[in-house]
């Protein structure tokens, strides 16, 4: 099984850090208590509020987001 490609937006929403972009690590597992994390038809990046029982695709914060991305079909552009 690989990986999912490309960039995607944070499901959950951050007062301080905002929505944030996500991109997959490259493990499959169940993850722990504040780990992000890929789900969804549409993909999307949750943040576990407990250790999860169900494997999924772990995510990584993008510090700095893209310029252009591929969400949905759609390609977003930052001004």
């Amino acid at each position: 099984m690989n990986a999912p490609r490309g960039t995607y937006r944070g499901g959950g929403y951050s007062v301080i850090e905002g929505p944030g972009f996500f991109r997959a690590t490259g493990e499959y597992r169940a993850p722990k208590r504040g780990e992000w994390y890929l789900s969804g038809a549409i993909i999307d990046a949750y943040q576990a509020p407990n250790d999860l029982d169900t494997a999924y695709w772990i995510a990584q914060r993008i510090p700095d987001p893209p310029r252009e991305m591929q969400a949905h079909g759609l390609t977003y552009r930052r001004s």
